[in-house]
């Protein structure tokens, strides 16, 4: 008799390779093409592939002085606010998947690998060292859905040759209730 342990964890495993793959090959497919945004195409096409994740919010919208983070989430004179970012202008494309079957730090971690070979990793956290996960929920996305335990928060900034800046952040309040979350700017 197989437990459900047993079984996810063969799934899990008998499907990143896959889902690297896809990165990978999506990656090549940037390096040939002409597209600035190809590698973030890659990553976003690799999590729609994963057997776990299923496609909850897309929204795209052009931003003036958005704050791209590459530092923590702290308490500044008595207000939350980000230890240090980057202000960018230009499209910003936000996508949200739900995650179900596997901890979603694993999908990120086996998305954020591939990534961090095509592209300059500017900065990354997990869990508290990243601040406090409400906050980045409320403050830095306006999404009370990404609100998680923070031993399932990770965050990833990545920016490519082409400019385009790709974070990543995964969040998790339970087993049935895990987000991987991905930013894409496009800087005019």
């Amino acid at each position: 008799m197989r437990t459900r342990s047993s079984t996810t964890y063969r799934r899990f495993y008998l499907t990143t390779p896959l889902l690297v793959m896809g990165l990978f090959q999506s990656v090549a497919a940037a390096e040939v093409g002409s597209s600035t945004d190809a590698v973030a195409e890659g990553a976003i096409s690799a999590i729609d592939q994963h057997w776990s994740a299923e496609r909850y919010k897309t929204r795209r919208e052009t931003v003036r002085g958005f704050q791209l983070p590459l530092g923590k989430i702290k308490k500044i004179n008595g207000s939350w606010r980000l230890s240090a970012f980057e202000p960018l202008s230009g499209a910003l494309q936000r996508i949200t998947w739900q995650i179900d079957g596997i901890p979603v730090v694993e999908v990120a971690e086996s998305v954020a690998g591939p990534l961090a070979e095509s592209s300059q990793l500017m900065f990354s956290c997990e869990s508290r060292a990243c601040g406090n996960a409400s906050e980045w929920a409320s403050r830095v996305y306006q999404e009370r859905l990404l609100y998680g335990r923070d031993e399932y928060q990770r965050y990833f900034a990545f920016r490519t040759e082409g400019g385009v800046w790709i974070t990543l952040f995964s969040a998790a309040r339970t087993a049935d209730r895990q987000y991987l979350h991905i930013d894409v700017v496009t800087p005019d």
